[in-house]
């Protein structure tokens, strides 16, 4: 009796159409075998009651709405109008394309080769499948189908050209996104599909490269596996990047959306990552309260926005951290020297110009810190034995002495003579001249106005002596020195000997060298 009732309510939905509305439905009822125009014969009962046309229920068995089923007609988005359009897109394939193809139907049980049975009618009809329609009954883009199923099948491709390692290593990622690719279902279909995920498609809906997407798969499972193998990893990342990673199973999507941002990065290279992460974890933990002021001072991060939500901010901890011979010791115990010499260097203009000269640095009064710049201050304040007290005096005496010697050229050729340097006219100096410039200025005692009149009788002597071999031998014999014949002294008690010999007010080259 209900189906009864159900056939005649399709036949009165037929009735109430429009005598132009039933010269559209006709033709699709006449190629399902049925002519509602004059009345029902037995035979249009057996069609109405057969399942695998699903006229009159749908694939769950429930009764079709009669009204809209007509209407679906009229407007095209009937399963009849559905079935032959999904037909004539995967026809219109390139052959090439219907082999990929080919592959995803038959996942739902279709051969689209041989035309569409009535078997097939009933998977395509399937509201549980939702080929032809989507969740809210909507008709799909045939075309759009298909071109699903091609990046489907190049995504897959993509996966089965992986070794086993890799395959391994994306499998963690792939379960995490709830897939599956050992072998391809309904349900991985599904997932490939939700828009909410995008992994077939990027945020423009355009397809995504399927070959470096699963680059980043590869990556992000080898991290989830070294993570998930060292719980101090675990620990520290989720610290730091604000996730939840598990130390065992499957990760939260938006702890995995971090592993994919990581990863992703062009930069990244996970031995260097993994060798940093608990360093950082442990410098974030290390800070302290006047030393996150010092941090502030050198990094330009506020003490309020030095938190591990802070990208800018975690970047420093792992740049920090991630540099060859780091430790945090050492770190730590240079930086407030650092910051302090920062801070002297802003408010002292002419310190600052010393500084400027004599490291090739760039420090202003305010603004941002260069890395270069403050590698600089590291650099100083790390030095053995570094006092600023004693820093800042031979900063002054030895800036001037380097600008007395690049407006003087003969100076500085008696200097470079002397020491063995290449001090020039212009520029910064070398690492290896400075050095010498600061161990000459930075004796307590050192009076650039007395080093300037002794170095040219010093080079004087030297230059007389490397002229006369005898007279050279006499003076190595003499004061127990190993002055070369060509080129500069090579030690430093040597050169003090020439520097005491002809800082004698009463030295005479002359008489000096008849003396020897």
């Amino acid at each position: 009796m209900a189906f009864y009732l159900v056939v005649s309510n399709f036949k009165a939905a037929y009735d109430a159409l429009s005598s132009s509305n039933k010269t559209k439905v006709n033709p699709t009822l006449t190629n399902l075998g049925l002519d509602l125009s004059n009345g029902l014969s037995v035979a249009e009962l057996g069609i109405l009651g057969d399942p695998a046309k699903g006229i009159l229920y749908n694939d769950q068995g429930t009764p079709r709405d009669p009204v809209q089923y007509f209407q679906n007609i009229i407007n095209g988005q009937d399963f009849n109008t559905a079935v032959t359009g999904y037909l004539n897109a995967y026809n219109a394939l390139s052959s090439s394309d219907k082999t990929k193809v080919n592959g995803i139907l038959l996942i739902f049980g279709l051969n689209l080769a041989d035309g569409i049975s009535d078997a097939e009618r009933a998977i395509l009809g399937s509201a549980t499948l939702g080929i032809l329609y989507d969740a809210n009954g909507l008709l799909r883009d045939p075309a759009l189908s298909m071109a699903f199923y091609l990046v489907v099948s190049n995504f897959k491709a993509a996966y089965d050209a992986l070794s086993g390692s890799n395959k391994s290593a994306a499998d963690l990622t792939l379960a995490s996104l709830g897939l599956s690719l050992q072998t391809l279902d309904a349900t991985d279909l599904n997932v490939l599909g939700d828009p909410t995920k995008r992994i077939l498609y990027d945020e423009q809906g355009a397809p995504r490269d399927s070959v470096q997407t699963f680059s980043v798969y590869v990556k992000t499972g080898l991290l989830i596996g070294s993570l998930q193998s060292n719980a101090s990893f675990v620990s520290a990342f989720n610290l730091l990047f604000g996730a939840n990673v598990p130390t065992s199973g499957i990760l939260p999507s938006a702890s995995l959306q971090i592993l994919f941002d990581l990863t992703g990065n062009s930069a990244y290279v996970q031995a260097d990552f993994l060798a940093a992460l608990p360093k950082a974890a442990s410098l974030h933990g290390a800070l302290t309260a006047s030393l996150r002021l010092n941090f502030e001072k050198l990094f330009g991060i506020p003490v309020v926005n030095q938190v591990t939500s802070n990208a800018v901010y975690r970047k420093a901890l792992f740049d920090i951290s991630g540099e060859a011979g780091y430790s945090q010791t050492s770190f730590l115990n240079v930086l407030p020297g650092a910051a302090s010499l920062y801070s002297v260097l802003q408010g002292n203009s002419s310190r600052r110009q010393s500084a400027n000269l004599l490291f090739g640095t760039s420090f202003q009064s305010t603004g941002d810190l260069a890395a270069a710049n403050r590698s600089v201050l590291f650099d100083i304040a790390g030095g053995p034995g570094y006092q600023e007290s004693d820093f800042l005096p031979a900063l002054d005496r030895t800036a001037s002495l380097y600008q007395a010697l690049q407006q003087n050229s003969s100076l500085r050729a008696d200097f470079n003579l002397i020491f063995g340097s290449t001090v020039a006219g212009s520029g910064t100096p070398s690492v290896t001249d400075r050095t010498r410039l600061f161990n000459t200025a930075g004796d307590p005692n050192f009076n650039l106005g007395a080093f300037s009149t002794v170095l040219p009788k010093a080079a004087g002597l030297y230059r007389a002596l490397q002229t006369n071999v005898s007279k050279l031998f006499s003076f190595n014999s003499r004061f127990g020195t190993n002055l070369p014949a060509v080129g500069s002294p090579t030690s430093g008690p040597d050169i003090g000997k020439l520097f005491d010999i002809t800082g004698d007010p009463n030295f005479n080259l002359n008489a000096f060298l008849e003396s020897l």
